[in-house]
């Protein structure tokens, strides 16, 4: 058996156990929003997580694992049906959605939610035999949007700042590499044309400027400037930014956030890569400024060809 066939089980067994901790303090907690059936589902930000950071057959195997032990341990049978078929329900669910590129983990979750909460209510009428509380999906599904909502923005927390050198050296790197692949063709393009524009918002005045450095550092696309200079204040203000470059017959636009990168080591791993830099900036001083792109969408052009759509 290979280690990356061995490593599964293992980190599966690891997340179950993860999830049911989630359910576990939920256990111990509840919280009474005074509607019957409705709760926030802490265990559904374990398996939020682990969906994106890991594939379908981990989530499966988390969500299965955790209502069953869930259901052995704080349960019965008839809290296991409404479990199994509300958690799956939802699991794919969010399966299918999450291959919609424009639709952001917060929708993702949220579908989830209100999935989840269809199919315990299904499972509801199926066991008592009452049509009547199909009056009651509004309420649940209402409710199973706002906890999606908000399992959605704790699980994308629990992503972004997950380190995923950790995925990669475990073997469940394929997405990140793919997508790493992706970002790797912006890179390039940008290092290659040599200068690109930043357009940044002055109040309501647009501002471009040429810019230069351009880096790869932990799977982000980061580039640099002085915090003393107009444009870190514009960013500052309003993250969201464009560039634009071309190249033999060409061009790039690149849209998205800019996030500030304060540490040391992204500091560093950019002026290593710019050492002309050094003459002006410190990674140890206090105006070196570098900022990686979050949510990014890159869109290569030219006049002989449709254009390609790349995000990262």
């Amino acid at each position: 058996m290979s280690r990356y066939n061995i490593r599964r089980p293992v980190y599966s067994a690891l997340l179950i156990g993860i999830a049911l901790l989630f359910s576990y303090i939920e256990f111990l907690i509840p919280f009474d929003f005074g509607i019957p059936g409705v709760k926030i589902g802490f265990a559904n930000i374990a398996i939020v997580s682990v969906l994106y950071l890991f594939d379908f057959r981990i989530a499966f195997a988390v969500q299965a694992g955790r209502i069953l032990l869930s259901s052995l341990l704080f349960g019965n049978l008839v809290s296991f049906s409404y479990s199994i078929s509300g958690g799956l329900l939802s699991l794919i669910g969010m399966m299918l959605l999450i291959k919609v590129k424009w639709l952001k983990m917060i929708g993702v979750s949220s579908v989830g939610g209100l999935l989840h909460n269809i199919g315990q209510l299904a499972v509801a009428i199926i066991v008592t035999k009452t049509i009547k509380l199909g009056f009651y999906l509004p309420v649940l599904a209402i409710a199973g949007i706002i906890t999606g909502l908000l399992v959605g923005i704790v699980s994308g927390l629990i992503v972004n700042y997950f380190p995923k050198s950790l995925l990669i050296k475990a073997g469940f790197g394929r997405k990140i590499n793919k997508r790493g692949e992706e970002m790797e063709k912006v890179y390039e393009f940008l290092k290659s044309a040599g200068v690109y524009y930043l357009a940044t918002v002055d109040n309501s005045q647009p501002r471009v400027r040429p810019f230069g450095t351009v880096n790869i550092f932990e799977g982000k696309l980061y580039i640099q400037t002085g915090k003393s200079k107009p444009v870190s204040k514009q960013i500052s203000e309003n993250p969201l930014v464009e560039i634009c470059a071309f190249k033999d017959g060409e061009w790039i636009r690149v849209s998205g956030e800019l996030v500030e990168d304060d540490r040391v080591e992204a500091k560093k791993s950019m002026l290593d890569a710019y050492p002309d830099l050094r003459a002006m900036y410190n990674e140890n001083d206090s105006n070196t400024q570098v900022l990686y792109f979050k949510n990014a969408v890159a869109t290569v052009c030219s006049f002989t060809k449709a254009p390609e759509i790349i995000r990262f």
